[in-house]
């Protein structure tokens, strides 16, 4: 959901600015609650509230549904990549482009 969209459904509760959503969204986020999909601009839940460590976001690219993957794995491969080129990682979002079960499943009975 964009920042925008959230503002329009909480529109019938009261109205609220943009500069006031994205102060609660950057809130939220830091508090690992909400997670920014860039490629998007949007915004998800935070479906693993008790895992801290890094995830992945399967999006796809048919119905534009967003799944997030938690596997301590993710954090091993980007504390790997940062030690072997020396590059300090201050933030990573892994964003893997597709097509989800049900649409790759859609798109094998068409053929």
């Amino acid at each position: 959901m964009g920042a925008y969209d959230l503002q329009a459904s909480l529109s019938e509760v009261q109205f609220l600015a943009p500069a006031t959503i994205y102060r609660a969204l950057e809130q939220l986020i830091a508090d690992r609650l909400v997670h920014k999909i860039a490629s998007l601009n949007a915004f998800i839940a935070c479906r693993h509230r008790n895992q801290h460590g890094r995830s992945a976001f399967a999006i796809c690219d048919s119905c534009g549904d967003v799944q997030e993957i938690s596997n301590p794995g993710i954090e091993s491969v980007v504390e790997t990549c940062s030690r072997q080129s020396g590059f300090a990682v201050s933030d990573a979002t892994i964003e893997l482009h597709g097509s989800c079960v049900k649409c790759s499943a859609h798109l094998l009975a068409a053929e």
